[in-house]
């Protein structure tokens, strides 16, 4: 190393937002990609999340234009708490250093080569997921629990690394994702699957494409499905159709091999 000659030094500015993603706060305006957070705090890539989330954010802004409900609630709606977000912000923590901070200087390098290590270990259902920026619940507690038992050692270091309130503040988001991940299970294959889509009723697009095609999914010209039922309101009816969005997308059960 003592034979390289410096020519010149590149660097970038990546502006990142912890509290992503960030919602709307005006009436009729609405951001996406980098401008609303959407974007990954380990690879700091905005172009990849939003190529991501570009079928809810297409089906829900279709909804809300269709509907007329375009106000900053429902607006907001489209871009909402993802405790699979939140949760990689620890990762992004572990991987940086502070001002003034004298971490061993293999931590970065040992933990990037464990966790891959473990996450290769487990198979490609833990680790294809993870090099997409996706983060589940199920593939997140596996990695921890492995390494914990198979490099006990290096945890604390990852605590002291991290610091104690950057660690609570995960815990309530590792919760939030189990919840979310079980909320998202339970709406789209579970028992309540057909009540939350009963609920949720359809989309203006759907109902379109629907009464364009006499026979398609049981309905005909106009003619209202059977288990459609007015409980909800439609803007009630809106929220819950962004509400289950963002279970399925917040727990990244989103992600397609």
């Amino acid at each position: 190393i003592d034979d390289l000659e410096l020519l010149r030094v590149l660097f970038g500015y990546f502006p990142t937002y912890r509290d992503s993603p960030l919602p709307a706060q005006w009436d009729r305006i609405t951001q996406i990609g980098d401008a609303s957070g959407m974007q990954s705090p380990l690879s700091f890539g905005g172009l990849a999340a939003l190529l991501r989330h570009i079928p809810r954010l297409t089906d829900g802004m279709e909804d809300a234009l269709l509907s007329d409900f375009l106000d900053r609630e429902c607006l907001a709606a489209l871009n909402q708490y993802q405790p699979a977000l939140s949760a990689s912000w620890l990762f992004q923590k572990c991987m940086s250093v502070a001002p003034g901070a004298r971490p061993p200087p293999d931590f970065i390098n040992n933990l990037m080569g464990i966790n891959f290590g473990v996450m290769e270990s487990l198979g490609d259902d833990v680790m294809r997921p993870f090099l997409q920026d996706v983060v589940q619940f199920g593939s997140l507690g596996k990695t921890l629990l492995t390494m914990t038992m198979t490099k006990p050692l290096f945890v604390p270091q990852i605590l002291a690394q991290a610091g104690p309130g950057p660690i609570i503040d995960w815990v309530g988001h590792f919760a939030a994702l189990a919840a979310y991940d079980a909320a998202a299970g339970l709406a789209e294959s579970g028992p309540l699957a057909s009540l939350s889509k009963s609920l949720a009723g359809t989309a203006p697009s759907q109902e379109l494409i629907r009464s364009e095609g006499p026979g398609v999914g049981g309905s005909s010209g106009g003619e209202e499905m059977a288990w459609d039922f007015g409980v909800l309101d439609a803007r009630q009816r809106f929220i819950l159709r962004r509400n289950m969005e963002a279970y399925k997308w917040g727990s990244g059960r989103d992600y397609a091999e």
